[in-house]
């Protein structure tokens, strides 16, 4: 589960950064959480689905995957 790992290390840095400042944030914690959550799944979705495919023998997923994935 790395994209969870990088997402919590991603999340703790941006929440030290608002708790050192004494400004009220401009977005909300939920945009934060959904924006970084997002882009590390964008980062790493290739490795996602090349995880998924090295994990299963079923040539239906396979071929979806190499659909979206092109790998």
């Amino acid at each position: 589960v790395p994209v969870l790992q990088l997402f919590q290390k991603e999340w703790n840095d941006i929440k030290n950064k608002i708790v050192k400042c004494d400004a009220k944030p401009i977005i909300s914690i939920d945009t934060i959480n959904y924006n970084v959550f997002k882009e590390c799944v964008d980062n790493d979705l290739v490795d996602i689905l090349n995880d998924i495919s090295a994990c299963t023998n079923n040539p239906e997923i396979i071929k979806l995957l190499k659909k979206k994935n092109k790998f």
